[in-house]
């Protein structure tokens, strides 16, 4: 609202009159628009000063009051947050130009160009913006307006004066327009684009963190490694990953003996099958050998324990080595136990 309406008020300065009462308080309110114009960069200027410290110590009372003044901007130094209001600045010398040179427009134009590269200088030099992103459209912004300048320069009577044949004077101006399109639709595209932009990351930073909680379970429930199931060939179980369930072993008397492979003991292991995974079954033996016989050498074996499941029927096999087996009709889960130096159980 500054420029439209600061433009507004210096053209109907320049061309006052005071016959009419209408136009009498026209004229009264384009005196108040141009002092208001010409005091506001002053203003915004004395206050940045008196609040250097403030600025620089980000204290919450002056975010709160003048917080728009430096809104976006680094505060390490004052060449940083007077950036809004150097722009206030460029916008009131940019109107004052088009108004009252106008009859000059070659010094329109120097000046125009001038001004457009010492902000180009400004923006690369101190990167005011604290993100990056702002920073590289404003000089974007700058750059296309210079190219704006220059395509005005194009289409104006300026080669009329130059001696250059018809044909080129067109394809000079022809070309001039279609800059001068091409500088207005990029300018829109870009600036629609960076606004769509900041929106969305905006959005995405107030997403909920219950919503970024029910995300992250659901990923990890997609890249979680399956259990394979132990089947039998009357049913399948899949095995559940619950360790309450695989405390039923603390009811196993001469659980260790069975470990010994005292051949005599093993039927008097009671008929359970707790269905567990292995890496749960494995880390819960271990940890019960070291509570039942904490001073026993089974203990420094216990990293050679390798269990896969466990299930309740026993049955001798008579010939070869020692080992049991599950019956078919009976078992659910495969138990085996491997140790070094000792035969192998399988119930």
């Amino acid at each position: 609202m500054f420029l439209p309406v600061s433009i507004g008020g210096l053209i109907n300065l320049y061309s006052l009159k005071g016959k009419q009462n209408g136009e009498q308080v026209a004229s009264f309110m384009a005196i108040v628009i141009v002092i208001a114009f010409m005091l506001t960069p002053l203003v915004f200027t004395f206050t940045i000063i008196r609040n250097k410290e403030a600025i620089q110590s980000e204290d919450e009372q002056y975010v709160s009051r003048f917080g728009t003044l430096t809104h976006k901007l680094k505060t390490k130094a004052i060449s940083h947050y007077l950036y809004h209001t150097l722009t206030v600045q460029k916008w009131q010398l940019t109107v004052i130009i088009l108004i009252y040179l106008r009859n000059v427009p070659s010094l329109q134009a120097i000046i125009l160009l001038f001004q457009s590269m010492m902000m180009q200088i400004y923006l690369l030099r101190y990167k005011p913006f604290v993100e990056p992103r702002d920073n590289i459209l404003e000089l974007i912004n700058e750059f296309l307006y210079c190219i704006y300048i220059y395509s005005y320069i194009m289409i104006s009577d300026y080669f009329d004066l130059q001696n250059i044949n018809s044909g080129s004077l067109l394809l000079c101006r022809s070309l001039g327009g279609w800059t001068l399109i091409g500088v207005i639709g990029a300018s829109l595209v870009i600036n629609i684009g960076f606004m769509i932009w900041n929106g969305v990351k905006e959005v995405k930073s107030k997403i909920p963190n219950k919503f970024l909680r029910v995300k992250r379970s659901f990923m990890n429930m997609l890249t979680k490694k399956r259990v394979p199931k132990y089947e039998t060939n009357e049913q399948r179980i899949e095995p559940k990953t619950n360790l309450q369930v695989v405390t039923q072993v603390k009811n196993i008397p001469n659980f260790i003996k069975i470990l010994e492979l005292e051949e005599e003991k093993v039927h008097d292991l009671p008929t359970i099958a707790p269905r567990t995974s292995l890496i749960e079954t494995n880390c819960y033996l271990q940890s019960t050998l070291q509570q039942i016989n904490p001073n026993d050498g089974m203990q420094r074996r216990i990293p050679q324990l390798n269990v896969i499941g466990l299930g309740p029927c026993i049955e001798e096999r008579p010939k070869g080595r020692k080992r049991f087996r599950s019956d078919v009709n009976m078992g659910q889960d495969g138990l085996f136990i491997r140790k070094r130096g000792a035969a192998e159980i399988e119930f």
